[in-house]
């Protein structure tokens, strides 16, 4: 099944135009996301991070190159984090270095795609050939939070995120 990328971004601008309309104090970031990536920048990124992406993240890179503040204060990383080596640093990190050690998961197996820089939250993606969650999305905060199946199951899981927290603001407000 095809996933209809430019309808589920829609969906999460709006929230997060709403998040923004209602955040007085301008404490959450307000960004779009980057344009779609061209093929050849998502094949330069698969070949140095030296996995391939699943065919639903290929697809969504197609459309958004990138999104800064896509959840709160965490990134989605686009074709630049992974060519200039950002993603790779990120799975460094000591939590989740023992957290990939202790899954007896491999840099061929699990790409980030997402970090924040003010807190602990990671995204996961697992390549398609991974023995966990292959072509999945698992959110890492010094803990596992959630697994995805899917990166659209990932992705529709963050719309709901996005609404529920511009609902709360537009009561607060």
């Amino acid at each position: 099944m095809t996933t209809d990328w430019k309808s589920e971004i829609a969906r999460i601008v709006y929230w997060k135009q709403i998040a923004a309309d209602h955040d007085k104090k301008k404490a959450l970031p307000w960004h779009l996301p980057r344009v779609g990536a061209k093929p050849e920048n998502i094949a330069s990124a698969e070949k140095i991070i030296g996995t391939s992406f699943s065919h639903q993240f290929k697809e969504f890179l197609g459309y958004a190159d990138g999104w800064q503040g896509f959840h709160v204060l965490t990134d989605l990383f686009g074709t630049k984090e992974f060519i200039d080596g950002k993603s790779n640093l990120v799975l460094k990190r000591p939590e989740l270095a023992a957290f990939l050690d202790t899954n007896n998961l491999s840099d061929a197996e699990v790409i980030s795609i997402g970090a924040s820089d003010f807190d602990l939250d990671v995204f996961l993606h697992f390549s398609p050939s991974s023995k966990m969650l292959p072509g999945g999305v698992l959110w890492f905060a010094n803990e596992e939070v959630d697994r995805y199946e899917s990166f659209a199951e990932f992705f529709t899981a963050m719309v709901n995120y996005n609404a529920r927290i511009a609902q709360k603001m537009a009561e607060n407000a």
